[in-house]
């Protein structure tokens, strides 16, 4: 829990506060699209990842009114034989109305606290390149390839003639 004279960082903890979030998460990072059916994509992404906890869900709010949000990930970073404990922080949002206040700023010092708290090896931002070096973080990538693949060309039965097994270092 982090706090400021004027607002308070915790996890989010209603569903109203949740789809709070994911509805401005929407409307900041996909305003030319549908907004709700956006929203409603991106939360089922995230909550119903096997690892999903609550408590990566962070918010600002200002009394009640919920004024900022941002997500950190658990996730494991393979490197050889190290599993290094990785956070991984998306989604950095401000109401509009509440913009260049210096919420972004508190929940990224939160973010870093959090991180420093559940004790991550590292920790990787998805944010805006540049726009995050007053946080020490770094541009590691400038064109993250995404891939889509729609459900319909995926076939029901695998083809005959292939064996499914572990992958090795050498694959």
């Amino acid at each position: 829990l982090t706090s400021s004279p004027d607002f308070i960082i915790r996890p989010l903890e209603t569903p109203a506060e949740f789809e709070s979030y994911f509805r401005m998460n929407a409307e900041t990072f996909r305003p030319d699209e549908d907004t709700l059916l956006v929203a409603s994509r991106r939360h089922r992404l995230v909550v119903d990842d096997p690892d999903f906890r609550a408590i990566s869900l962070r918010g600002a709010f200002l009394g009640r009114r919920h004024i900022g949000s941002y997500h950190i990930q658990e996730r494991q970073l393979c490197l050889g034989p190290a599993r290094l404990r990785t956070g991984c922080i998306g989604g950095v949002v401000t109401h509009p109305d509440y913009r260049h206040q210096g919420i972004a700023t508190a929940m990224m010092q939160e973010a870093l606290m959090f991180a420093h708290n559940q004790r991550y090896d590292l920790l990787l931002l998805h944010g805006v390149a540049g726009f995050y070096q007053q946080f020490s973080f770094i541009d590691a990538l400038e064109d993250m390839p995404q891939h889509a693949v729609l459900r319909a060309l995926i076939p029901h039965q695998a083809p005959q003639g292939y064996t499914v097994r572990l992958a090795t270092p050498y694959d």
